[in-house]
């Protein structure tokens, strides 16, 4: 599930993103159909190559009994069930459905976890019952998908013109092939190098302990980016960058509003959260989570500002950036270990990095769009006041 996660993620090489920039629907259609090319072209060489690295024994598999042609199965069509799928949410972004989008990833949800669970009770608690329900899911949200872009008659255009014009519109957007399929790749890949980095020098209940933490923390995040960054992406596509300012400073106030109180409430209670819902057994995840809440929540401000960059056409100053801000997470995570500082200090370097980094992102996003860059940093005392105020609350209660 981890390799085609990856491999999905960037099976179309992000020119589903071009769908929602482009100004005319014969362009957008052009590269619908050529990121759905893309995803079943991918999804066999990717069947392909693992099925004959497997055979010719370079990839180990004696240990838990794989079964070759099953897994490269698994592995090909989950890349490009995800890949499709995410080329009509982008086509569905373009066309601000976005309720449709949502009943989409709620029914992909509520299905995987279903056929997982019948699999398990009624056959067999097994990986295949685990893959199935993944496939099912992964299918269920592109049915859900194209009945919206049918229901609403927002069908891609499909004709001898679009069809022979892919390869030109391709080559048009070749920045995000260039730029945005390895800021994708590298993204995920810094969060398995961090886990693979602690694993050197951590025992393996510790690295747990890091792993739920990490995903705990990225939870709301991932929820609130998710719910903003379509909707936002489509705003700067049609109204353009400039006219949006407003409504993205209004955007930043509530969060700040919003995450503050959220913030000092875990940091008087991490440990009894983490106990609650997980058990005593987690309950040192709480600390780590007091860790990783800072970078956290400057990346609340900024993961779905990345859209900008897009529209901006700068994707390879975003690539940059992460390329330098995550190779040196990364170091500074090794050079904490390294020097026997042990895992919370070692994430302190770390953490303070993707701090660094997050802000210098703003700042920069704001100067490209021709925002006023003084305007995040005046919610500072704001965030200060709403800090003291539920820390009051608090210790009053």
């Amino acid at each position: 599930m981890a390799t085609a996660g990856i491999l999905g993620t960037i099976a179309c090489f992000r020119y589903e993103l071009a769908i929602v920039t482009s100004n005319d629907e014969n362009d957008a259609s052009s590269i619908l159909w050529g990121c759905i090319t893309l995803s079943l072209l991918i999804s066999i060489i990717i069947f392909t190559s693992f099925y004959i690295l497997s055979k010719e024994n370079y990839i180990h598999q004696d240990s838990i009994h794989l079964n070759v042609f099953h897994h490269s199965i698994f592995i090909s069509l989950i890349a490009a069930l995800m890949s499709i799928g995410s080329t009509l949410q982008y086509w569905n972004t373009r066309h601000k459905l976005f309720f449709h989008n949502s009943i989409a990833l709620v029914a992909s949800s509520s299905i995987t976890v279903a056929v997982q669970l019948l699999w398990a009770l009624k056959i067999s608690p097994t990986a295949d019952g685990l893959l199935l329900g993944s496939v099912c899911g992964l299918l269920a949200a592109i049915l859900f998908r194209l009945g919206a872009i049918l229901f609403t008659n927002k069908s891609p255009i499909l004709s001898w013109e679009v069809i022979n014009h892919i390869l030109d519109r391709m080559k048009e957007n070749s920045r995000f092939l260039k730029y945005s399929t390895p800021y994708a790749l590298f993204g995920v890949v810094r969060d398995r190098a961090t886990i693979l980095v602690m694993e050197i020098y951590l025992p393996m209940q510790i690295v747990g302990l890091y792993a739920l933490a990490y995903r705990v923390m990225n939870f709301p995040v991932t929820l609130v980016s998710n719910a903003i960054r379509p909707v936002f992406f489509q705003a700067c596509s049609s109204q353009g960058v400039k006219a949006i300012e407003p409504q993205l400073n209004r955007i930043m106030k509530w969060l700040v509003i919003l995450a503050m109180p959220c913030v000092v409430f875990y940091f008087y209670f991490a440990d009894e959260i983490f106990m609650l819902f997980f058990g005593s057994k987690w309950q040192g995840a709480g600390n780590i989570g007091k860790i990783l809440i800072f970078p956290m929540v400057t990346f609340l401000l900024v993961n779905w500002m990345d859209r900008i960059m897009d529209v901006l056409g700068e994707q390879r100053l975003t690539l940059l950036l992460e390329t330098i801000f995550s190779s040196l997470s990364l170091l500074g995570l090794l050079v904490g270990f390294l020097l026997g500082l042990g895992l919370i200090r070692a994430l302190i370097i770390q953490c303070s990095i993707l701090v660094l980094y997050n802000i210098t992102y703003l700042i920069i996003a704001f100067d490209r769009a021709g925002y006023d860059r003084r305007r995040p940093f005046k919610l500072m005392p704001l965030a200060f006041v709403i800090t003291i105020i539920t820390t009051l609350v608090i210790e009053i209660i």
